[in-house]
C-alpha cells in the first residue's frame, strides 16, 4: 500500500505543474457557443463571418482549439483553415481535417456535429499581445483559447537522444559558456525526428531557427505526435539571438530559443516532431527531460 501510495504522489507532483489553464473570451460579443464535450460544458465562438479578437499578457503559452461544425447526414468532412496575426506584424496560416467526434453535442444546433478539436500553440512573449483570428471561407469554424504559465523547471535536466540519431545531422550552440548538441530538421532533407520517453516525466524541447547573416526574424511549424496520435501544432515566431552562435560556422545565426513542454503519461511512448514549414530553412532541436 505504501509503494502504491507512493506512486500516486510522484505522478502527481510530475504533472500538477502544467495541466492548468485558464479559457480567455474574444472582445467580440455574442458569438458564443455552449458545446458538451465528454459530458463537460465548453465555450467556444464563431468564426465564420467575423474575425475574432483577443488580448494576451505575456509571457504565456497560448492554446488554440478550434473545431468545424457540419450537418451530421453530411457524407464528407470537408478541410477548414484560418489565419492567425500577431500584433498586425507577424501571421500564418491554420488548415485542419479531422474525423467526427462522438461526443461532441450542441444544443443550440441539433443538427450539427462536429470533429475532433484541432490544437495550434503560441509561445507569447512579455507584454501584452493582440492575437486576432480570421476566417478565409465561408467554413462554420468554432474557437476556444486557453492560456498557460511557462513551467518552471524544478530537476536536473538530462538530454533524451532521438531514435536513430547517428543518421541525423546535429550542430553545436555555444550560448555564453556553455555548449549544447542540437538536431538538425529541414524540409529539403530530414524532416522528422523520434523519441522514446518512460513517463510519467516532463519532456522540454529547445526549438531554433537558423538565420543568414542578413536575416533577423523567421517563422516555423512543426506537428507533435504521442504514440501515433497527433498532439498539437507548435507555431513558432521569433528574431536573431545576439548571445549564441552555431560553432565553426560564422556565416549563419541561430534564433533565441523557444521551448514546448510535453507532459509525458505512464509507461513508454513514442513521440514525433515534424516540420512542416520552416521557410525552407534549418531548424534545430534540443529535447531533454527532468530528473
Amino acid at each position: 500500500m505504501i509503494q502504491i501510495a507512493f506512486k500516486i504522489i510522484k505522478i502527481y507532483v510530475v504533472l500538477a505543474g502544467i495541466i492548468i489553464a485558464k479559457s480567455i473570451a474574444p472582445e467580440e460579443l455574442g458569438y458564443n457557443e455552449i458545446l458538451n464535450i465528454y459530458n463537460k460544458d465548453r465555450d467556444y465562438y464563431r468564426l465564420v463571418d467575423n474575425q475574432l479578437t483577443y488580448f494576451v499578457e505575456g509571457p504565456k503559452i497560448l492554446n488554440i482549439y478550434s473545431r468545424l461544425a457540419f450537418p451530421k447526414m453530411s457524407k464528407k468532412i470537408n478541410p477548414y483553415e484560418f489565419m492567425i496575426f500577431v500584433d498586425n506584424v507577424d501571421s500564418f496560416k491554420v488548415s485542419h481535417r479531422y474525423r467526427m467526434d462522438s461526443n461532441v453535442t450542441n444544443d443550440m444546433h441539433p443538427g450539427h456535429a462536429y470533429t475532433v478539436s484541432g490544437k495550434d500553440v503560441i509561445n507569447i512573449p512579455k507584454g501584452r499581445h493582440r492575437i486576432m483570428l480570421a476566417p478565409l471561407n465561408k467554413s462554420n469554424i468554432l474557437i476556444r483559447l486557453t492560456t498557460q504559465l511557462f513551467k518552471k523547471n524544478k530537476g536536473l535536466l538530462y538530454d533524451v537522444e532521438p531514435i536513430n540519431n547517428e543518421y541525423i545531422d546535429s550542430k553545436i550552440l555555444q550560448t555564453k559558456d556553455s555548449n549544447f548538441k542540437y538536431y538538425s530538421l529541414s524540409n529539403k532533407k530530414n524532416s522528422k525526428v523520434s523519441f522514446d520517453v518512460q513517463g510519467p516525466s516532463v519532456i522540454k524541447v529547445f526549438s531554433r531557427i537558423i538565420f543568414s547573416n542578413k536575416e533577423s526574424s523567421g517563422y516555423y511549424h512543426f506537428k507533435v505526435r504521442e504514440n501515433n496520435s497527433l498532439l498539437s501544432n507548435q507555431h513558432v515566431i521569433t528574431s536573431v539571438s545576439n548571445g549564441s552562435k552555431v560553432l565553426n560556422d560564422q556565416v549563419v545565426k541561430p534564433s533565441k530559443y523557444r521551448t514546448m513542454h510535453i507532459l509525458v503519461p505512464e509507461g513508454k511512448n513514442r513521440y514525433e516532431l515534424e516540420l512542416v514549414s520552416s521557410e525552407n530553412k534549418e531548424v534545430l532541436i534540443r529535447i531533454v527531460k527532468e530528473k
